[in-house]
């Protein structure tokens, strides 16, 4: 782990850090432990359009949030639309694969998913 627990620490409860915030939510490795410690998804929102578009930390917030259908819609469709033509069509087809999975039948979201897979 790059950060410290103190440094995680001291984000999650707003605290001043040694790192600058903006640096620290341009980080997909810190924000995906972030969200991993405080098991908020709140945290999402303040992660950088850069971090949101990252296939790694997507699709790890989509495996930890998976019974939230509205919650993971919403960020694997920021990172679909933000990363068009920008990602390797293995990344796109796993994750398509991975929401058609774990939507089932549970909303309007999955039958997007179920006819691009």
């Amino acid at each position: 782990m790059k950060y410290s627990k103190k440094e995680l620490s001291n984000y999650i409860y707003g605290n001043d850090t040694k790192t600058d915030i903006e640096i620290l939510e341009n980080d997909p490795e810190f924000m995906l432990e972030v969200i991993k410690l405080s098991n908020d998804k709140h945290f999402y929102e303040l992660c950088s359009l850069n971090v949101k578009s990252n296939y790694k930390f997507v699709n790890q917030v989509i495996l930890k949030f998976r019974d939230d259908t509205d919650f993971i819609c919403k960020v694997a469709n920021t990172f679909f639309e933000n990363t068009v033509g920008k990602i390797e069509e293995i990344d796109a087809l796993e994750l398509f694969i991975i929401m058609k999975e774990l939507l089932q039948e549970k909303s309007e979201e999955s039958i997007r998913y179920s006819i691009i897979v």
